[in-house]
């Protein structure tokens, strides 16, 4: 934190939020929340001086922050504005998917999976980001014995056939 390049509000932020993850996982859990605290304070200094193409990764940020203090429907409008902000970048796109369907995964809700896998086939993210969200969303749909909604199948049926190591875990 004390290096010349923790200026960048983003990376500072990133740091703090390992640092809090690191101190949850000893046991202080009091002493995680005061750097999430303040990575929520670089993030909203960030946010107000952000260039366009980092606000994508300040958003999302912002949600990992938000979702550690427990305020999930501040999370999810933090993915919107994340979302929101790369409508070309596929890039910055597929992080943010992969950030909602990663999430869902973690809280079991299938819905909120679906729904991310969705946004990546809109956004028509690369193969192997679909891959990756539909293989989170088969699981959850066995674990929770859903019925699929033929999304997470139809990607991985029309991956399988790829050459490529994505063809291999799609089929898998």
């Amino acid at each position: 934190l004390a290096a010349p390049d923790a200026k960048d509000l983003a990376l500072r932020a990133e740091i703090l939020l390992t640092t809090s993850d690191v101190l949850r996982e000893q046991g202080d859990v009091a002493g995680a929340k005061k750097p999430l605290g303040e990575a929520l304070r670089d993030l909203a200094r960030a946010r107000a001086s952000a260039e366009a193409e980092d606000r994508a990764r300040i958003e999302r940020l912002i949600a990992r922050a938000l979702d550690r203090f427990g305020a999930r429907q501040s999370a999810e409008k933090a993915l919107e504005r994340a979302l929101a902000a790369s409508p070309n970048d596929k890039r910055q796109a597929a992080a943010t998917v992969g950030q909602i369907v990663g999430r869902a995964f973690v809280k079991n809700d299938l819905s909120a999976a679906r729904d991310g896998l969705g946004r990546g086939l809109a956004a028509e993210l690369g193969r192997e980001d679909l891959v990756y969200y539909a293989l989170w969303v088969r699981f959850l749909e066995r674990q929770n014995k859903a019925v699929g909604d033929n999304a997470a199948e139809k990607v991985l049926e029309a991956a399988a056939s790829d050459p490529r190591w994505i063809g291999r875990v799609a089929s898998f």
